[in-house]
């Protein structure tokens, strides 16, 4: 496998729990282009060997010493960057496709239109499949690797090893061991879908005390210079019941330990029906249209965000009432996980 690596071009920090722990499993290493994630994948991923090249030597560095890259970028922007170098060296680079999660974005658009130049990619499951095709998104010519819930498969296998972790760095700060709600919404890209502006001042305002609370911002928010976002994360600096959790890519550890998931169109939401728990959703308008996902738990609109303490009461005792919609919508997004060493022979052949 040595002439395969994944890649994450620029701070895509969110990029990072995706391309590595499959990186990890497919036992090839992991080339990013800033040092702050190449730290970040080095203290999260201790199994993962990283490689940090600067911008400027890049496309020739790579095109020297790999054939094909495992990347969250579609070909069109991958080709961009390598035109040069490629057409210098007279050698075209392959990729693969791995997707940066499932979320319910991207329906107003023909985001994934861009996947029809690929030749191949990785897929969770039948509902990314549907998805993508339903936009022109795959050719005919395009192998089709299913990977199934891999991420949850990694955590399983270093399980020890992060939940270690996420007690150290995340439950830790708590001044008591009770309920734990995780907030993680997504970000405000050109579809608008984020709750975060909305929900926030309910949700923080007089937060019961009798339960803990952390706040997941999408790595993207924090890049803007936010001030209103930059103003609560201060003033909530040093609380015992409520954390601002940032730079911490992981999420399977968060989900196994948390109680109860509110979230937006964010695909963690789909990360957490592996772990059949209460979901609450937020609507970013009154009237958007309801995803799949919004039925596996109870949802509220703009106007309801009011109620949204005691909507969390609720939420919490009524795990049962979407069991099989849960489980339904489970199955569908995520195939069985592959024999990996069938994966990689399988990529060589590619």
């Amino acid at each position: 496998m040595e002439k395969i690596a994944g890649f994450i071009y620029g701070p895509q920090q969110h990029h990072l729990d995706h391309i590595a722990p499959l990186c990890s499993l497919l036992e090839i290493p992991l080339i990013v282009t800033e040092k702050s994630l190449e730290k970040m994948a080095t203290e999260f991923y201790p199994t993962l060997v990283v490689f940090h090249i600067d911008y400027l030597p890049l496309p020739q560095t790579i095109l020297e010493r790999y054939d094909c890259l495992i990347t969250a970028l579609a070909k069109p922007m991958l080709e961009s960057i390598f035109f040069l170098a490629s057409t210098l060296n007279r050698k075209i680079l392959k990729s693969i496709w791995c997707p940066h999660g499932n979320s319910d974005k991207g329906g107003q658009t023909s985001m994934m239109s861009a996947l029809s130049k690929e030749s191949a990619v990785c897929v969770y499951g039948n509902k990314m499949v549907d998805f993508i095709k339903k936009q022109g998104g795959l050719s005919k010519t395009c192998e089709t690797f299913f990977v199934g819930n891999y991420r949850r498969y990694f955590f399983e296998k270093y399980k020890t090893f992060y939940t270690k972790l996420t007690e150290k760095l995340v439950f830790s700060k708590f001044e008591k061991s009770q309920t734990t709600i995780l907030y993680a919404p997504t970000w405000d890209d050109f579809e608008q879908g984020s709750t975060v502006h909305k929900a926030l001042p309910h949700l923080l305002d007089n937060f019961p005390t009798d339960l803990n609370l952390i706040i997941k911002l999408h790595p993207n928010m924090l890049i803007d210079d936010d001030l209103t976002l930059k103003k609560l994360m201060w003033e909530y600096e040093g609380s015992k019941h409520v954390i601002f959790l940032n730079d911490f890519p992981l999420i399977y550890p968060l989900c196994e330990k948390i109680d109860l998931y509110i979230g937006d169109t964010s695909s963690i939401g789909y990360d957490f029906l592996s772990f059949d728990k209460p979901m609450l959703f937020l609507n970013a308008e009154e009237h958007s249209p309801e995803p799949d996902l919004h039925k596996c738990g109870t949802t509220l609109c703009p106007n309801e965000l009011k109620t949204i303490h005691s909507k969390i009461k609720d939420s919490l005792l009524s795990s049962d009432e979407f069991q099989n919609m849960r489980k339904k919508t489970y199955n569908y997004t995520f195939s069985k996980t592959p024999d990996f060493n069938f994966l990689k022979d399988s990529l060589l052949k590619l």
